[in-house]
């Protein structure tokens, strides 16, 4: 089959026209159609595998973001657990979070400041003992219920009593007659 076309121009004593085979139209329709297709299942299997391969590397790193999360957290944690009984400091070039950082520098500001302070009270303990044994009156420390706990040596010097003398004992029933404990229990 032929699809023709034809016009004249009388004016010219002209006829002009054309004609295409319909298989052959077909045929060149069909192909670029075809063509078209491959085109688009290409651009398709790209944008998959685009796809495909974002998520893989979406899945990466946060599974790497996750792990260094994980060991920061960690760290901190084993930082916080130990922080009553030791005074490490935290290594922060370990850490590889701004935040993981910041709080790391903190913790290891308390700790300097814990041993700054720890110091301290050891010096001013030690001050303490020094008055306590030293002093030239005997002093005598008890607990709520006036049993001895410590005393210096003036006390053993002018009462003749030991440490070990009171351990359990209150120190009133010794020091006090019996006719005197009721005044000295109160």
């Amino acid at each position: 089959a032929k699809l023709m076309y034809a016009k004249t121009y009388k004016d010219w004593q002209w006829v002009i026209g054309s004609g295409v085979h319909i298989s052959q139209l077909t045929e060149s329709i069909q192909n670029k159609r075809n063509e078209l297709k491959a085109l688009v299942n290409g651009y398709f299997i790209k944008a998959g595998l685009i796809f495909l391969l974002t998520i893989f590397i979406i899945i990466t790193l946060t599974r790497f973001m996750l792990k260094i999360s994980k060991s920061g957290l960690e760290m901190l944690t084993q930082f916080y657990k130990n922080a009553a009984s030791n005074s490490h400091i935290i290594d922060i070039s370990k850490l590889h979070f701004k935040e993981f950082k910041i709080l790391g520098e903190h913790a290891n500001e308390m700790i300097l400041k814990r041993k700054s302070i720890e110091h301290q009270l050891n010096i001013e303990t030690a001050y303490f003992e020094q008055l306590f044994e030293n002093s030239p009156e005997a002093i005598a420390i008890t607990d709520n219920e006036s049993n001895g706990i410590k005393i210096n040596k003036q006390f053993t010097n002018l009462f003749g009593y030991t440490k070990e003398d009171l351990k359990g004992v209150v120190i009133d029933t010794l020091l006090a007659d019996e006719t005197r404990q009721d005044e000295a229990n109160n």
